[in-house]
C-alpha cells in the first residue's frame, strides 16, 4: 500500500503518518479538485486509488474487504463507501448523512459518487479521467458512467 498526500493548502507536516513508509507528501499549486486527483493518479503506482478528504478516517481494513471486492465482483468502475458522523457531530449532520449514506448489507448499484470515501481501479481513471473542475469532480465524473458506480454500505 501506499498512501500519497496532495497538499495544496497550509499544512503543518506534524502527522506522525508521515514518517510510515510508503508515505509520500506532495505539494501542488491549487488547480481545483479535478485536476489535483488526477494528478495524484497518475503518479501513483497502486492498482487501485481510494480519494478521501483529510477529516474522513476509514475502518479497519475497509479497503480491501468491502470495496476492492464490490469493484471486482460486480464490475463497478467504481465505489463509495457509506460515511458516518463523528461522535460530537450535530444532529443535522447525522440527519443529512443518514438521509445521503443509508445502512445497509451488500453493495448496490448508484447514481451518485462521493469522493469522501471512494475507489476506482487506477487504469479505469487513466481511460477515463476526471475532468479539470474547481469542485465536484465526483458528481461531473459519475453522470458520465451511470449504472457503472457502487454504493458500498458495508
Amino acid at each position: 500500500m501506499e498512501v500519497l498526500i496532495l497538499v495544496n493548502g497550509r499544512f503543518s507536516g506534524r502527522d506522525p503518518l508521515l514518517s510510515h513508509p510508503g508515505v509520500r507528501v506532495l505539494h501542488l499549486p491549487w488547480e481545483g479538485h479535478g485536476t489535483t486527483r488526477q494528478r495524484g493518479v497518475k503518479l501513483a503506482k497502486a492498482p487501485y486509488v481510494l480519494f478521501s478528504v483529510d477529516d474522513a478516517i476509514p475502518t479497519n481494513s475497509f479497503v480491501a474487504r468491502s470495496l476492492i471486492e464490490s469493484v471486482e465482483q460486480q464490475q463497478f468502475l467504481a465505489v463509495w463507501a457509506r460515511q458516518l458522523p463523528w461522535p460530537h457531530s450535530d444532529g443535522v449532520t447525522r440527519q443529512r448523512l443518514q438521509q445521503w449514506c443509508p445502512p445497509g448489507e451488500v453493495a448496490v448499484p448508484s447514481e451518485k459518487l462521493d469522493h469522501v470515501a471512494a475507489l476506482y481501479r487506477r487504469k479505469t481513471l487513466l481511460e477515463f479521467p476526471l475532468d479539470p473542475v474547481p469542485i465536484a469532480e465526483d458528481w461531473h465524473w459519475a453522470r458520465k458512467h451511470p449504472g457503472r458506480i457502487g454504493y458500498v454500505p458495508q
